[in-house]
C-alpha cells in the first residue's frame, strides 16, 4: 500500500481543526504519515496538534515551526523538509473535513498511470459553512487540465490535491523561496509543465469549508464573478500573471521543450491588447475551465490586462 505524507499547514486555526485531524484518521486509506508546519499560531493550535500526537502513538506525526511568511511558503517549505517522505503527497488545510475515501480514491486514480512521470490529482469540492451545512459544489470543470490552462487558471484547490515523489522532487527543487500566487497554482504549472500527468476528478472528496476567515474563499456567485472583473479591469489579474511568469521563466530548463515555446509565446501575447489579443489568445489555444472564465480570460485579452 502506497504511503502518503499528509502536508498541513496550520495558523490560528483551533476552532476547526480537530474535525480535520479527525478526518484524517477515518481514512479507508491508512498508510499516511502527517508533517504539520505551524505558521505562528497564537491561539491553542499547537496544543490540539500536541494532544493529537499523544492520542495517536502508533502514527508518525512530525511538527515543525512554519517560515512565518505566509502559507504559501508554509505549504512549500513543507516538500523541502527532511521529514517529507513518501510515494506519495497531500496538501491539507486545516478547517476543512476529508471525506473518507479521499486519499484512497487520489492514489488510486494515480497509480492508474502507469509512467514514471509526475502526477497530480485534483478535484471538485462539497463547499460547507462554519456549522457543517452543505452550500454548494465547486464549479464542475469538464476540459483537460494542461499546460495551456494552467498558465491562465488553477484547476483545483490545494485542498484536493495529491502528487507523486516525481512531482515532489521537481517542486522540491525550486524550493520555497519562489515568489508566487499560490502553492496549488504553482503546482498545476510545474507539473503539467514539466510534461507530468494531471488528473481531475469530478466526484468531489473534501468539504471546503467558506467561512469569514478564509485566505481564499469560494470562487462561486455573482459576487465572485464581479471580484473576478474587477481583478481583471484593476490590473490585478495582469500582476499574478506577472509574477508567475517570471518564476516560471526562472525555471523553464523544468519545462517540456513544447511548453518553453508556450510560454514564451505566452509572454508575447501579453504585451498585445484589443481583438489582436484575443485572436492571438485564441490562436495560442489558452482557456478557463468555464464559459464566464474564458470571456473573463478574453475581456482581460482585449484591455491588454492578461
Amino acid at each position: 500500500m502506497n504511503h502518503v505524507n499528509i502536508c498541513l499547514s496550520t495558523f490560528n486555526g483551533a476552532i476547526f481543526l480537530e474535525k480535520q485531524l479527525a478526518s484524517f484518521l477515518e481514512q479507508t486509506h491508512q498508510n499516511w504519515s502527517l508533517l504539520v508546519s505551524d505558521d505562528g499560531s497564537t491561539d491553542t493550535t499547537q496544543n490540539i496538534i500536541a494532544q493529537f500526537v499523544k492520542s495517536n502513538p502508533s502514527k508518525q506525526i512530525f511538527y515543525v515551526d512554519g517560515p512565518r511568511q505566509g502559507y504559501v511558503k508554509n505549504f512549500l517549505s513543507m516538500l523541502c523538509h527532511e521529514n517529507a517522505v513518501g510515494d506519495y503527497f497531500a496538501f491539507a488545510d486545516q478547517d476543512d473535513i476529508w471525506l473518507p475515501e479521499k486519499l484512497e480514491t487520489a492514489v488510486h486514480q494515480l497509480n492508474q498511470i502507469s509512467n514514471d512521470a509526475p502526477k497530480l490529482y485534483g478535484g471538485r469540492t462539497i463547499i460547507i459553512d462554519s456549522n457543517d451545512n452543505k452550500v454548494n459544489l465547486s464549479p464542475l470543470f469538464k476540459r483537460d487540465p494542461t499546460f495551456l490552462n494552467a498558465l491562465v487558471q488553477n484547476f483545483a484547490g490545494g485542498n484536493t490535491m495529491l502528487f507523486n515523489k516525481e512531482a515532489k522532487t521537481i517542486l522540491q527543487n525550486i524550493g520555497s523561496e519562489v515568489t508566487v500566487i499560490s502553492h496549488d497554482w504553482w503546482a498545476y504549472q510545474v507539473i503539467s509543465g514539466a510534461g507530468g500527468n494531471v488528473i481531475y476528478d469530478p466526484t468531489p472528496q473534501v468539504l471546503y469549508r467558506n467561512h469569514g476567515m478564509n485566505i481564499i474563499g469560494s470562487n462561486q456567485g455573482l459576487r465572485a464573478r464581479g471580484k473576478r472583473i474587477l481583478a481583471v479591469l484593476s490590473g490585478q489579474y495582469a500582476g499574478w500573471n506577472d509574477i508567475n511568469v517570471a518564476e516560471l521563466k526562472k525555471n523553464a530548463s523544468l519545462l517540456h521543450p513544447q511548453n518553453k515555446i508556450t510560454l514564451d509565446q505566452f509572454e508575447q501575447f501579453r504585451h498585445c491588447k484589443g481583438m489582436r489579443a484575443v485572436i492571438n489568445g485564441r490562436k495560442m489555444g489558452l482557456y478557463r475551465q468555464t464559459f464566464f472564465g474564458t470571456l473573463t480570460l478574453y475581456l482581460a485579452c482585449f484591455f491588454g490586462k492578461a
